[in-house]
């Protein structure tokens, strides 16, 4: 039976299991003169070990996966600063395109009728 260390605190917890499982608990708590609970226990202080180091090992792959992204990110940050010229070039020469369409529709408006400029 299942004796509480003094230094230890146990929590209750409810868990939904399936019936295949609750028969072997049955069964294996009938074998060694227990409950359900009692077996539980003892499972999950057996795998208490594995179960921590995956968790460990998850969260320090987490923390790297963190770690990566803030590294990328910083990275596309000066990449895009480093394209910030050519991009406000290619905005000035789209701004003068547009201003001076505008300027053709102005005086089309207007009637005047400017020389059809092409060049090519």
């Amino acid at each position: 039976m299942f004796i509480k260390p003094e230094s230890e605190y146990v929590k209750r917890v409810t868990v939904a299991l399936l019936p295949k499982h609750v028969d072997v608990l049955d069964r294996l708590a009938k074998l060694d003169d227990s409950n359900r609970s009692e077996q539980l226990r003892q499972i999950l202080d057996s795998l208490y070990p594995t179960i921590e180091a995956t968790v460990k090992a998850f969260e320090a792959a987490q923390a790297q996966k963190n770690e990566f992204e803030a590294k990328y990110a910083q990275i596309a940050v000066s990449d895009l600063e480093a394209l910030r010229p050519e991009l406000e070039k290619m905005q000035n020469a789209y701004l003068g395109a547009i201003a001076r369409l505008e300027g053709h529709l102005a005086a089309n408006d207007a009637g005047e009728n400017p020389p059809l400029v092409t060049r090519g």
